[in-house]
């Protein structure tokens, strides 16, 4: 274990891509492995493996990611990318390829223990308001839909979000940067714990939709180091 402290203390793997579209910077599998040659010492290896597993119906690659020393385990990861049966302009072997990609990054990202610093907008919003201030909607890129006031209210007031709404949000918002979703949460006014408490369906619906579309339009990051 002394070799994944070592590993994990002296490895600096920086986000030194940058997707034009999100405006946001991200690292790869082949970033992460070529700074970990450069300090692993003699005899350590990394090895990754893919495994095609479904869950409720959704296929996802799950990629492993191992750390041996010889024939010695010392330590494992994994990682984990939903794989679409159809992705507009890309063949199922370049499907099958993106996906392994984006879950061996995580799996490495998980082994090495690399950190994002404080690019997190949760690391430095502090989420303070007073009952004056009200946040300004943020201009954001990505499209949303408009709905009919009459799908907000069952005539006792607005609906607040359901459980399964809360729960496709959450999973929508693990797929995307932190700094993406965070633009999307505060165009759409939820940016404190009382307004996510407080969240209508109504509102809840557009979010969904938001996330969605920056899903759709951000695909290329699932595998910019395969060039395609």
């Amino acid at each position: 274990m002394s070799i994944l402290y070592e590993l994990q203390k002296n490895i600096y793997a920086p986000k030194d891509k940058k997707n034009t579209f999100g405006n946001y910077n991200y690292r790869t599998a082949e970033g992460i492995l070529a700074v970990a040659k450069s300090v692993m010492p003699e005899g350590v290896s990394i090895v990754l493996s893919d495994d095609v597993i479904e869950i409720g119906g959704h296929v996802f690659v799950k990629a492993k990611a191992t750390l041996k020393s010889g024939s010695d385990v010392i330590a494992e990861s994994f990682g984990f990318a939903g794989h679409p049966l159809d992705k507009k302009g890309m063949d199922f072997s370049q499907i099958t390829g993106a996906s392994s990609s984006y879950a061996r990054k995580y799996a490495l990202q998980g082994l090495l223990a690399l950190d994002d610093g404080p690019a997190d907008p949760d690391a430095t919003n502090k989420h303070e308001t007073t009952s004056n201030d009200k946040p300004e909607p943020a201009q954001s890129s990505y499209k949303t839909t408009s709905y009919s006031s009459s799908s907000a209210s069952d005539g006792q007031g607005p609906k607040l979000a359901s459980e399964k709404q809360i729960a496709m949000i959450r999973a929508l918002g693990k797929k995307l940067p932190q700094e993406v979703v965070a633009k999307i949460r505060t165009a759409s006014g939820v940016v404190t714990k009382d307004q996510w408490d407080s969240m209508t369906s109504f509102t809840a619906s557009k979010l969904i939709t938001a996330l969605k579309d920056a899903e759709a339009q951000s695909e290329p990051a699932l595998d910019d180091e395969i060039p395609y």
